[in-house]
């Protein structure tokens, strides 16, 4: 992996989704830091900015998000916590479609709309 910046999405960084994921489950396992981290994301249903994509009521999910717009890339990365069963999933989609720009969660969206229909 290469990490050329750390404030957001970059052309220059070299991440797969599986570091992201890697990392998210290992801040997970840190109780000292698990806090902190989930309450810097965005629950969705809570936020205005995110209500296209609202969860079942029995997912709790925090997530965050990257767009380069311009070059077709959408990222979305957090936590899914499954109520009923006691479950907690971290999870990580990175999107690329250079053909054509890729708004705000325009790629990354449906897929999420599908992990939460395999999750009810």
């Amino acid at each position: 992996y290469f990490l050329d910046d750390a404030s957001g999405l970059s052309l220059k960084n070299r991440l797969s989704a599986d570091h992201f994921s890697t990392m998210l489950s290992y801040i997970y396992k840190k109780k000292s830091v698990r806090k902190v981290m989930i309450n810097s994301f965005v629950k969705l249903g809570e936020h205005e900015k995110y209500m296209q994509i609202v969860p079942p009521k029995h997912l709790d999910v925090y997530i965050k998000t990257g767009t380069l717009a311009s070059d077709g890339v959408n990222s979305i990365v957090g936590y899914i916590f499954n109520k009923n069963k006691g479950d907690v999933y971290s999870f990580s989609i990175l999107t690329d479609h250079e053909t054509q720009s890729a708004h705000k969660g325009a790629l990354t969206y449906p897929i999420m709309k599908s992990i939460f229909q395999a999750l009810i």
